[in-house]
């Protein structure tokens, strides 16, 4: 039965009730006038009342202006608009200062970083490039049966050893005069030696003895001409220049400087170079390590227990445990120096680069390439590595391997740091330990393997990053579980991309309690999630960007710009465009959101849609939301236990899209539905250009509160057709200063068992003005809502839109 209803004038703002009574139970009291019939119907026969009655009185005021979309100037300098919405701050990053011999270079597509790539290897075989782009020259052969040159020997004694001169050979003889013509052996001239005489080695293998005095200076013509046999155990003074040493070389609690130049230590059981106590200070300059035997328990490069160590222009090659560690409070320095394949140790673990084990370590100008284990490390209390120009190349051939790494209580420290093609892991933080790093670039992790972590913190780890890109990560970016982050201008980008291997291609996860802040940071071209938040952790975000999100080709997976499932979120200036499936869900999550950009979510072919869903007992007030051109719907909230708040929102173009229950379909293309129970209170919100509904509520106990709302141009939909405000299933909504313009179907459509309650507003344009599904309604006034120019003005008899609950169930793995 069709019904047209007259307004009358309107003398101050009043409700209009309109209650959906279910069949079979009790109607209410109509309230027929002259022009109804017996049935308390209205006739549409009635003439209309004069136009001076029509119009509203005006104490009744009119629907507000409604908001408008930013236009591209009104967005923050350099940040152009992305299809008319402004996107979050980009991170700002700072050129790198390159250090000498190092290459410039940049990562690819918009908002690039210029950062330092270490010289390229090659040309000094079998030795590596050192960092500041020269060859060890100085283990070059030197001529037959060379002594080292008098100008050589001669400058010594500005050191302190202008003593006598020892000439020593293999061939010579123990108590000979130790001149090139009667030279002696070396362990004949040690027996006979004073402080600063001058031992001069000549070609050959010697071997050196138990322990050389104090004071000494052993000098060779170069180390591929002149070995000493170890072990060596120097004493406090002594200087060693142009030598091999074939086995362990010890410094110990020693008085004085001991200094070696220009040397290879090879092939050690132990440590190629052991340093210990609190006052020995040692100096190495132009100097290899290589080969130390790994095996039961060795294969050391330099360790230092307690002592001070400065080394530079140094390469290490296959240290099987570390190639540089720094123990019981020791303090080394390395500046230019390269490690190169560290090798694995009897249990088929280590092979590291550089461990600051409870003492200090400072590298600068450093370049780590294939180790096995790890590269930079730094544990317990006292651990602490600061690092200056550090390039990691390929480290590791397991789950263990990784970039830098600090652990129990571990502090690294640094900037200008890259890491690049590493089987596992970036940057690691765990078990209470502490990295901050400004200016970083990790690319490519686990891209060959089952795992593939850029940054992973875990048992109360800290991260304190800044000015970094994370490329080609197969699992997450940055994985944070019981630690905290703070991720300043960060981009995480190409994350699980490839397609022949199981990876997820996450962004960043924070879970199992914890917290992170991030600032500047922006996520893109991923397989997952962009954030995923769960497990009681809390994060706050501001100027975050996410873009292009798809879900995992195996097990279709992910596809969520944020999903938050528990503990707290704030974010502030939120941008996502192109996501898959979703752009930002909360599932029994405390969010406070400001300023979000949602653009493009559901992508064809993917099921889902939704720009925001809030859900699972979640508590959320969301200010200043866009959401334009998406699939399936703009916002839900759903559940008993949820809460919305929602102001300042425009939404536009929403189409129909697949549903997670049911991909095959397409459905909805709606703005806003509260439903299942959820209260949400919605005002100052435009919505547009939709596909099926605009805004309304579903489901038994769901409350629904709008003001200041305006819904317009809403298409039939491919199931159903196309109402700008609705209820169904007992739901109670709440309409206060609102609008409804071009509705496909009904302006405002309320279902069986629902409450519909009027406040001022104007309903034009439709098919139909007022939908009340049912036999029985009660409408005693509609003064204060203008219904016109509508096909139908009132219809009680219309069809009425099916449940809509199965429609927008969020599914999670």
């Amino acid at each position: 039965m069709l019904v047209a209803v007259a307004l009358g004038a309107c003398q101050s703002p009043s409700t209009t009730a309109i209650t959906v009574v279910p069949d079979g139970q009790a109607k209410p009291d109509a309230l027929p006038d002259a022009g109804a019939d017996a049935a308390g119907r209205q006739d549409s026969s009635v003439a209309p009342p004069d136009a001076a009655d029509a119009q509203l009185a005006p104490d009744c005021g009119a629907p507000p202006e409604p908001p408008r979309p930013p236009a591209p100037e009104d967005c923050a300098p350099g940040l152009p608009a992305m299809d008319g919405i402004c996107p979050a701050a980009l991170p700002a990053f700072s050129p790198w200062v390159c250090p000498p011999a190092w290459q410039r270079a940049e990562t690819p597509g918009p908002n690039p970083m210029a950062y330092c790539l270490p010289p390229a290897q090659g040309g000094c075989d079998p030795w590596p490039v050192l960092p500041d782009g020269t060859c060890p020259t100085w283990l070059d052969a030197c001529l037959p049966n060379a002594w080292p040159s008098v100008e050589e020997i001669d400058a010594l004694a500005t050191h302190g050893f202008g003593g006598r001169r020892w000439y020593v050979s293999p061939i010579g003889a123990a108590e000979a005069l130790g001149t090139p013509e009667s030279p002696a052996t070396l362990e004949g001239a040690l027996g006979r030696v004073s402080a600063g005489d001058v031992v001069v080695v000549g070609p050959g293998d010697h071997s050196s003895g138990a322990r050389l005095p104090p004071g000494i200076a052993l000098v060779g013509a170069c180390p591929a001409a002149a070995t000493l046999v170890g072990p060596v155990i120097a004493g406090g003074g002594d200087y060693f220049a142009g030598l091999a040493v074939r086995g362990d070389v010890t410094v110990e609690a020693v008085d004085g400087e001991v200094v070696f130049e220009r040397m290879h230590f090879r092939e050690a059981d132990f440590a190629s170079l052991f340093v210990s106590g609190a006052a020995t200070t040692v100096f190495v300059r132009d100097a290899v390590f290589s080969d130390p035997t790994p095996e039961p328990d060795g294969g050391r490069g330099l360790r230092a227990e307690g002592a001070t160590v400065e080394v530079t222009r140094a390469a290490f090659v296959g240290a099987g445990i570390n190639a540089l560690l720094s123990t019981a409070g020791a303090r080394v320095t390395a500046s230019d120096v390269v490690t190169l394949r560290g090798r694995p140790s009897a249990d088929g673990q280590f092979g590291r680069s550089a461990y600051a084990l409870d003492g200090h370590m400072t590298l600068r100008r450093h370049v780590s390439i294939g180790d096995h284990y790890g590269s930079l490390s730094a544990g317990a209390a006292g651990g602490y590595l600061e690092l200056e120009d550090v390039a990691v190349e390929s480290p590791g051939t397991g789950a263990t391997a990784s970039g830098v790494a600090a652990f129990t209580s571990g502090v690294v420290e640094g900037r200008r740091v890259t890491v690049r093609d590493s089987q596992a892991m970036g940057i690691v933080s765990v078990d209470g330990a502490r990295v901050a790093i400004a200016q970083a670039v990790v690319d490519g992790v686990g891209l060959t393997g089952p795992v593939g972590t850029a940054i992973i913190l875990e048992r109360g780890g800290l991260l304190d990053l800044r000015e970094a890109v994370i490329r080609r990560a197969h699992g997450p970016g940055a994985s944070v579980r019981g630690s905290t982050v703070t991720l300043t201008d960060v981009r995480i980008e190409d994350g699980g991309i490839d397609d022949a291997v199981q990876g997820i291609g996450l962004g960043v996860e924070l879970i199992e309690g914890g917290s992170g802040v991030l600032e500047r940071v922006d996520l893109r071209r991923l397989r997952a999630e962009g954030l995923w938040l769960d497990g009681g952790t809390s994060v706050v975000a501001t100027d975050l960007q996410i873009s292009d999100v798809s879900s995992v080709a195996a097990g279709g997976g992910g596809g969520f710009a944020i999903l938050l499932e528990g503990g707290e979120a704030r974010l502030r200036r939120f941008a996502a465009g192109r996501i898959a499936r979703a752009g930002l869900v909360s599932i029994g999550t405390r969010l406070e959101a400001t300023d979000l950009r949602l653009d493009d979510i559901g992508r064809p072919g993917e099921p889902g849609g939704i720009a925001l869903a809030v859900q699972g007992a979640s508590a959320a007030t969301i200010a200043r939301l866009r959401a334009m051109r998406g699939r399936l719907g703009a916002i839900t909230a759903a559940n008993d236990g949820t809460s919305l708040s929602l102001s300042d929102a425009w939404i536009e173009g929403i189409a129909a899209g697949n549903p997670w229950s049911e991909p095959e379909v397409e459905v909805l293309g709606l703005a806003f539905i509260a439903a299942d129970g959820a209260t949400a209170d919605v005002s100052r919100v435009v919505a547009r250009g939709l596909t099926t509904l605009g805004v309304g509520a579903e489901g038994e106990s769901t409350q629904l509160r709008l003001r200041d709302v305006l819904v317009a141009d809403v298409a039939p939909g491919p199931q159903m057709a196309g109402s700008c405000y609705f209820s169904t299933a007992g739901a109670s909504v709440e309409l206060t200063n609102f609008e409804a313009t071009a509705c496909a179907l009904a302006g405002v459509h309320a279902g069986r068992g629902s409450r519909v309650t009027l406040t001022g507003g104007a309903v034009r344009g439709s098919t139909i003005g007022l939908s009340l599904k049912g036999d029985g309604f009660e409408a005693d006034e509609l003064a204060c809502v203008r219904v016109e120019g509508n096909t139908t003005d009132v219809d009680a008899d219309v069809a009425g839109l099916p449940a809509l609950g199965a429609w927008l169930q969020v599914e999670t793995e």
